[in-house]
């Protein structure tokens, strides 16, 4: 039988921990400690996985059903869904740190070993220092070329013509 919300909230706090099933593998594991805790069985190459999809209220039911589905989906296509979900965190975080200052420290770390003309690598930190500074703590990825755009008509604007044709 499938779980509802009222089903969930009301799941008492036992003295041991139980498990209530909502169907295709999902459940929810209520602990003695009132953590409620959204699980998935599934079998992947003859072995049975255990996937964890969040804790409840944070995850509710339909988000729960949600990745359940999308676990199905990778399944489907002959992966295992803990290791997608793994990849897919991985991923995630290396996005979430590829920052434009992290890019630009590279940059100017190259500058350094080309053995660039001290006054060039001035230059360079100035440029990504000061003008550069709104980005600093974007992510690469997340940067338009509106933003840019914007940018460089600020430093047209200051009168610097020739840093921003750079």
């Amino acid at each position: 039988m499938a779980l509802s919300d009222l089903k969930i909230r009301t799941a008492k706090n036992p003295e041991q921990q139980y498990k209530r099933a909502d169907g295709g593998g999902l459940f929810l594991l209520v602990k003695p400690n009132s953590s409620k805790l959204w699980q998935q069985r599934y079998r992947f190459l003859g072995k049975e996985r255990l996937l964890s999809h969040g804790s409840y209220p944070a995850v509710s039911l339909a988000q729960a059903r949600l990745k359940r589905e999308k676990a199905h989906v990778v399944l489907a296509e002959g992966r295992d869904p803990a290791v997608q979900k793994r990849l897919d965190d991985i991923e995630a975080e290396t996005q979430a740190r590829t920052t434009f200052w992290l890019v630009a420290e590279d940059y100017l770390q190259m500058a350094y070993e080309r053995e660039l003309a001290d006054a060039t690598i001035r230059k360079k930190i100035w440029h990504v220092e000061k003008l550069a500074a709104p980005l600093h703590n974007r992510p690469i990825n997340e940067i338009s070329s509106a933003e840019i755009l914007q940018l460089v008509k600020r430093i047209e604007r200051s009168g610097r013509l020739e840093t921003a044709k750079m």
